[in-house]
Formats: structure tokens, C-alpha cells, sequence
């Protein structure tokens, strides 16, 4: 009887684990596909993007004009920032906690880049890990388990 109880508590440790691993899986996912929608949303608003550089992704973010019903009365600023609330709505919805993020235009380079950046409580502390835990790279992509995601891109 003892063997057995062990036993069940190792399973019910392990379906534990498989299941933050599953959950770490799906945020990961999340924060790639929608960091990869807001490098296209950049791609497309090429007269927007001196309004991209040095934007904020914290909340709360205010939409102004709603390009997706009013197109007519929507410029490339305000593309922007309706870009980016519906950006950091999507990935606060999908993520399900606290998500930071922002968005660099490097233009020391020709052609010009952007970096995107997402922080997000990848423990579960109740807190975002500093600004500056993003680890700085020239990859185009990295992903840290500690909850920083940073995609470098040319538009």
C-alpha cells in the first residue's frame, strides 16, 4: 500500500510538470505568432514607422481612431496606435498575465531595423523581471525562459 502511494504521488508529480511545461509551450507560442503580427502590421504601415520608434507596449495603451471601421479617417500615426493597443490586448488575452513590451527602430543600419521586445511574468511572481533583463544580442530571434522574447527584423 505505502509502494503505491508513493507511486501515485511521483504520477501526480510528473502530470504536474507536464502540465507547466505545456502551459510554458503555449505562452512562448502566443508571444512568437503576435510579436510576428506587429513586425507584419510594421511592414505594412511603411509611413508609420518614425511612430513605432521608442513605443511602449505597457498598458494601459488608447486606441484613438479605430482603423478596423473608421479607414477613411486613419493615417499612418494613427495606425500606429491602434497597432499597438490591439497588439498589447491580444497578447495580455492570450498570455493571461502581466506583458510588457517595446518597440526600437535602429537606424544606424541601412536598410533600417526594428527590435521588438516582450517581457512577461514567465514565474508567476505578480512581477515583470526588469527592463533591462532582455538579453542583448544581434540574433534575430531569442526566446528567454525567464520571460523575455526579442525579434530583430528588416521590414
Amino acid at each position: 500500500m505505502i509502494i503505491l502511494s508513493i507511486g501515485l504521488l511521483a504520477l501526480t508529480s510528473l502530470q504536474l510538470g507536464s502540465l507547466k511545461a505545456t502551459n510554458e509551450a503555449r505562452v512562448s507560442t502566443s508571444i512568437t505568432l503576435l510579436t510576428q503580427e506587429m513586425a507584419d502590421r510594421i511592414r505594412v504601415n511603411r509611413a508609420g514607422w518614425p511612430a513605432y520608434d521608442n513605443t511602449s507596449l505597457s498598458p494601459p495603451t488608447t486606441a484613438g481612431t479605430d482603423c478596423a471601421t473608421d479607414a477613411a479617417v486613419c493615417n499612418p500615426t494613427a495606425l500606429v496606435a491602434f497597432d499597438t493597443k490591439e497588439w498589447i490586448d491580444a497578447l495580455e488575452e492570450s498570455v493571461g498575465f502581466l506583458v510588457r513590451g517595446s518597440i526600437n527602430r535602429i537606424t544606424t543600419v541601412t536598410p533600417n531595423e526594428f527590435v521588438i521586445r516582450v517581457q512577461w511574468d514567465a514565474n508567476r511572481t505578480g512581477s515583470l523581471p526588469a527592463a533591462t533583463a532582455c538579453p542583448a544580442s544581434n540574433a534575430t530571434v531569442s526566446l528567454d525562459p525567464a520571460g523575455c522574447y526579442r525579434l530583430r527584423f528588416t521590414p
